[in-house]
């Protein structure tokens, strides 16, 4: 232990002169030296030699001195050894560290990825439900719909068939469907015409089948195919037909008075030459006024019966040429409601417009409309409706009839054309209907422009006769 001055047990006994009081403190050693026995003097003298050369550091150079020799180079290798070693611990620590940081990165990015594969997973699953579900929603209406589908690929060998298309085709499974009679109608069409509605008869019944022909793509729009639908309309037309002949009865109770006028003329004039017969029969001039006009009455007549007769017959499509004027022959059946509901009529009919139409279901447009046109003026003051047919180009004709009639709202007009829409209080809602299917029958069309309180007007779009049209 340290101390600035002699220490208080030596002032006591007043031994501080034989003492050397030293700053530092001795590291214990373990030594002996061996004197003559009763040589007091000698050993007293090295004591105090050992203790001046501790006091003044020589001891410990002494020893190092001594000690120093043959074990200083392995003291330095030692040395040596420890440094390189401590050199490579650093190095593996630091090595460790970055394994470890390494480790605890590449632990979070499997991590991460192990959740975005699962995630993936997961919605791949999804992905294969969702895709499973279509499908069998896919499978669920292609076999439900009510029309046939036939695929094939590009060299037309078929690859798909739904059970409507062996029902349509009469076939009772889809291997060998190829050798069905009906598929064969179809085939010899379908290389000529895309889409057709054609008749056949099969077991003695008339059938008529509509099919339609379409390419098929694949996802990178590339054609994969052909797609063919087929559709058994029999039902529909024997429908439409019917509704057709009730439509035409309808109107029919609505034209007797138009009927009645138109007969009573001519029975008129056959009535007053018969009384006239037995006093006038010797004369000349009365016997030819008689030839001449006699038999046009009669003519006449019969023409209106068979006009009549073939309105309300039921028929399909019979495209032929029919002028403008043969057209409205048969509106002089409604001058008389027209006189009666005191309705102005204008009637503009052009010289040599030809159209390529059926007559009669045109006629049975033209009336249906008119009817209308009566019964939406019937409120108003200054009553009137006019029909105009004119040119519309070198392929197309149209007619046009406007009334000022109470007019339809905008959602009225959406629907008119739907069946059994109507406004009416005792119609029925087909007469439109019909009115717009038979225009589609005549490669037409019709449109309708409508003011609530100012009016109604119709434009029906119909095609022009043409000389190569004689052709077909």
């Amino acid at each position: 232990m340290a101390t600035n001055g002699p220490p208080i047990f030596l002032d006591r006994y007043e031994l501080e002169k034989q003492y050397v009081v030293l700053d530092i403190i001795l590291d214990p050693a373990d030594y002996a030296v061996a004197v003559q026995e009763g040589d007091e003097e000698f050993r007293q003298f090295l004591d105090k030699a050992i203790i001046d050369l501790k006091a003044t550091g020589e001891m410990n150079q002494l020893v190092d001195f001594w000690t120093k020799g043959e074990n200083e180079e392995e003291i330095t290798r030692l040395k040596d050894f420890i440094t390189i070693l401590s050199i490579f611990m650093a190095i593996g620590g630091f090595i460790l560290i970055l394994i470890y940081i390494w480790n605890y990165r590449l632990k979070l990015a499997v991590n991460k990825h192990t959740k975005e594969l699962t995630l993936l997973n997961e919605d791949l699953h999804d992905q294969r439900q969702r895709t499973a579900d279509s499908n069998a929603f896919k499978d669920q209406i292609i076999n439900n719909i009510d029309a046939g589908i036939i695929t094939f690929d590009l060299n037309f060998m078929m690859t798909s068939c739904n059970p409507r298309a062996l029902d349509i085709l009469e076939w009772p499974q889809q291997e060998g469907v190829e050798q069905s009679p009906v598929f064969n109608e179809i085939r010899t069409h379908f290389y000529h015409d895309r889409a057709k509605q054609f008749v056949f008869h099969r077991n003695g019944q008339r059938k008529i089948v509509y099919y339609s022909l379409n390419d098929m793509y694949n996802s990178l729009e590339n054609q994969a195919g052909y797609l063919l639908t087929i559709r058994d309309e029999t039902e529909k037309v024997q429908l439409e037909q019917k509704l057709l002949t009730q439509e035409k009865l309808h109107a029919l109770g609505q034209l007797v008075a138009g009927v009645a006028h138109e007969i009573r003329n001519p029975l008129t004039s056959i009535k007053t030459f018969i009384n006239l017969i037995p006093r006038k029969i010797a004369q000349k001039d009365f016997q030819e006024m008689l030839v001449e006009h006699l038999p046009k009455e009669v003519d006449r007549l019969n023409q209106i019966v068979t006009d009549l007769i073939d309105y309300a017959r039921p028929s399909t499509p019979r495209i032929q040429p029919c002028t403008a004027s043969e057209l409205t022959t048969m509106l002089t059946f409604l001058h008389v409601t027209m006189k009666d509901e005191h309705i102005d009529f204008q009637l503009k009919v052009p010289d040599g417009l030809v159209f390529y139409i059926d007559p009669q279901q045109i006629r049975q447009v033209l009336l249906n409309i008119l009817l209308n046109g009566v019964d939406a003026v019937k409120n108003v003051t200054g009553k009137r409706i006019e029909l105009e047919i004119y040119y519309l180009d070198e392929e197309c004709g149209e007619i046009s009839i406007k009334d000022n009639g109470e007019g339809m709202s905008v959602e009225q007009q959406h629907h008119i054309f739907d069946p059994f829409y109507t406004t009416k209080a005792k119609g029925v809602g087909l007469g439109l209907t019909l009115s717009y299917h038979l225009i589609q029958e005549n490669n037409g069309d019709i449109s309708v422009t409508s003011t609530k309180k100012e009016g109604t007007r119709f434009v029906i779009t119909l095609p022009i006769y043409r000389e190569e049209d004689s052709l077909k």
